[in-house]
């Protein structure tokens, strides 16, 4: 049986390879443990009750341990273009819900389309309320 948890450990590691959520890696551990006491304990229900539990104390005192170790996605920063949606831009041509228009935002120049029915003019401020392809989805800015 020890060889085994030996292979189910080092499957268990394979998986957590090839994922980056920190949570495998505690049944691997615990696949490799109960692979040891295998050795002693010949009885699978035993084992199985033991990897159980080293697998579900790694998960409760390990990940958060490991996560503050190897900080998992604690800097995430959008991309440029879902970094855009909520910023303003300036409309330099015309966008109606028959055509797109043109909007200039951080010194690009992206094509618009209406996020609302409401009609935007050459000039008017703009907040990019999402993206669809490659078009920004605009509406008019409201004045307070």
């Amino acid at each position: 049986m020890t060889l085994v948890w030996l292979a189910i450990g080092i499957i268990l590691l394979m998986l957590e390879l090839l994922t980056s959520y920190i949570l495998v890696i505690f049944f691997a551990i615990a696949a490799f443990l109960t692979s040891l006491v295998s050795i002693i304990v010949e009885d699978a229900a035993t084992q199985m009750m033991i990897f159980f539990i080293i697998s579900f104390m790694g998960i409760i005192f390990g990940r958060n341990i490991l996560l503050k170790y190897f900080k998992v996605n604690k800097d995430v920063k959008l991309s440029n273009i879902d970094a855009m949606i909520g910023k303003k831009a300036i409309v330099l041509e015309t966008v109606t819900n028959d055509n797109y228009g043109l909007v200039k935002v951080d010194g690009e120049v992206w094509s618009a389309k209406l996020y609302s029915n409401k009609i935007v003019y050459k000039g008017d401020i703009v907040i990019i309320k999402g993206v669809e392809g490659v078009k920004l989805l605009v509406e008019f800015e409201e004045k307070k």
